[in-house]
């Protein structure tokens, strides 16, 4: 049948699917033999194995068309490849399949090369126009977008006799036009609304067109025009692309559908704008994504992905994901995920993850997990979490924990916070004020010594662990580290002295433990030391041993402590 316009329209009555659930029908593996079989019949057979349904004009294939194919597991691509060779083009357009002949430019381009089409979109019930509604060419990504009475035009090279343009609009049903590449008419192609009862996506930017989070970023906006936005929103590409090369999202192998595909191997000169990666991405400037990454994304200076990320994503600057993040994510400056992190956080400056951490942060300054699991977090100067499995920093904050804070502060809201009052044959009197949980605390604490006149006093930093805090007996292990000053300030004279204990806890009340046993204890000081020949000296030589340099001397002896702590 030759006409002008070929089949009045191939409404393709799609069901509205989550998009990351969509498979590509031409990658699909199935197994199917024939010998001289007739097309038609071949078809129905592998449209009933593929779950696909078969669109093309009889014009590029005869009825009488005979098929010989042997195939074992191989893609529906491949199968259709040895039915129809090399000169036949396969495109998807939701369950569809569309099978489109390569020919010569047709004779009445051969001038100029161009062709331009033009027509109207309107709605099927209220023909109303539709604006905004995304045009391309399904061979070769040529695409445009329909103004606000409806009117579009585009303009390009055949490379077929036949042109299937798919029309694609947020809440309509995809439809399929194929008209002869020699044709110039005007047509209307009117588009079926999708049912109330299939759930919409908010509009919401000012000209009514849908964005994603991604879309609505300032850092996209600069990058992407917004005619790709409209049409990555419009329009899904099942099939995957082999590659996209890109110098800006709009200058690209895929055009301005690039939003719109999914690529095995994408590399972006200054900046790119996909559907998704599955395989490789590298950028100059930013890799922008609208769903998932799947395998490897290196971005110099920054990577922002609407989707998943599975696998390793790498930037000099930032990442930002509003998907999961499954894998290894690193970056000099920043990474923020909005949803699960399975796997390694790795900053200079921060991490931010919206929900669970299963897995570790590490970062030079920040890390912080918003969600009500979080396995590690390893941070220089900051770590937040709801409740953390592991956190070492200098400030560590949570709501809840039974894990192990390791910190100069750890502030938990419905934590572990003790007072403990201590002496030992050194310093007579030490205060220390304890906080995380009963696993793993932090000490913070004043001592000080008066003999004779002679005074002296030390700041005290320490771990703590108290076990079996319930029962009557429980032990308790303590490591304090303590720098004491003679008297005379923080100079030559100061003191250096770490103490290791371990001893049973006697659960006198509720929150109240006395604690007595023995300690062990280091001292580093000066070679020359008066506070420590006089105080130490005997200690040293009835139960311990010493070391000295030129400059330096080291004292290891054995003692006792008793500790009486109040839990708060």
């Amino acid at each position: 049948m030759k006409t002008s316009i070929f089949a009045a329209y191939l409404l393709l009555m799609l069901n509205v699917l989550s998009l990351s659930a969509q498979e590509s029908l031409l990658q699909k593996k199935i197994s199917i033999s024939a010998a001289n079989e007739p097309i038609e019949v071949f078809l129905k057979r592998l449209s009933l194995l593929s779950n696909a349904e078969f669109s093309y004009n009889s014009d590029i294939v005869a009825e009488n068309t005979l098929v010989t194919v042997s195939a074992v597991e191989q893609s529906v691509d491949k199968i259709l490849q040895q039915c129809f060779g090399k000169e036949y083009l396969f495109r998807t357009v939701g369950n569809h399949i569309v099978i489109l002949k390569k020919t010569g430019r047709p004779e009445s381009n051969k001038e100029t090369g161009i062709t331009t089409f033009s027509g109207r979109v309107l709605d099927s019930k209220t023909l109303l126009p539709l604006a905004n509604t995304t045009i391309f060419d399904m061979a070769f990504m040529q695409s445009a977008l329909t103004d606000s009475s409806g009117k579009f035009s585009v303009a390009i090279k055949p490379r077929t006799n036949k042109i299937a343009f798919r029309f694609s609009k947020v809440g309509y049903r995809d439809t399929l036009f194929i008209v002869n590449a020699q044709s110039t008419k005007l047509f209307d192609v009117y588009l079926n609304k999708i049912p109330d009862t299939i759930p919409k996506l908010a509009m919401k930017i000012a000209t009514g067109i849908q964005i994603s989070d991604t879309g609505s970023m300032i850092i996209v906006e600069k990058f992407v025009v917004q005619e790709m936005l409209i049409n990555s929103f419009n329009t899904f590409i099942a099939d995957k692309r082999i590659a996209q090369l890109s110098l800006l999202p709009q200058w690209g192998t895929n055009r301005r559908m690039s939003g719109s595909v999914v690529n095995h191997f994408s590399i972006n000169l200054l900046a790119g704008y996909s559907y998704g990666v599955s395989g490789v991405e590298i950028g100059g400037v930013a890799n922008i994504n609208q769903k998932n990454v799947n395998g490897l994304q290196l971005g110099a200076v920054m990577n922002i992905t609407g989707g998943d990320v599975n696998g390793f994503q790498a930037a000099g600057l930032l990442n930002r994901n509003i998907g999961k993040m499954n894998g290894f994510q690193v970056s000099c400056v920043s990474n923020t995920v909005a949803d699960t992190i399975c796997g390694v956080q790795l900053s200079g400056l921060s991490n931010v993850a919206h929900s669970d951490v299963y897995g570790c942060q590490v970062s030079f300054v920040s890390n912080i997990a918003k969600g009500n699991h979080t396995g590690s977090q390893i941070g220089g100067l900051f770590n937040y979490a709801l409740r953390p499995r592991f956190q070492l920093g200098l400030i560590n904050i949570a709501d809840t924990s039974d894990g192990f804070p390791i910190g100069v502060i750890n502030i938990i809201k419905h934590g572990y916070y003790s007072v403990s009052f201590v002496t030992d044959e050194l310093l007579y009197g030490t205060v220390l004020f304890g906080m995380g949980t009963s696993k793993m605390h932090s000490y913070l604490g004043l001592s000080a010594r008066s003999v004779n006149g002679n005074n002296s006093w030390g700041f005290c930093y320490g771990l703590g662990s108290q076990l079996m805090p319930q029962r009557k007996i429980g032990f308790s292990v303590m490591l304090l580290a303590t720098i004491i000053s003679p008297g005379t300030g923080f100079d030559q004279s100061t003191i250096s002295r770490a103490t290791l204990s371990v001893m049973p806890d006697i659960r006198i009340v509720k929150s109240c433990y006395l604690a007595f046993g023995p300690t062990t204890n280091m001292f580093v000081s000066a070679s020359n030391n008066a506070f420590v020949d006089e105080v130490i000296g005997e200690m040293i030589s009835t139960r311990g041993w010493s070391s000295s340099s030129i400059t330096t001397q080291y004292h290891l002896w054995f003692g006792v402590q008793s500790r009486f702590r109040l839990v708060l």
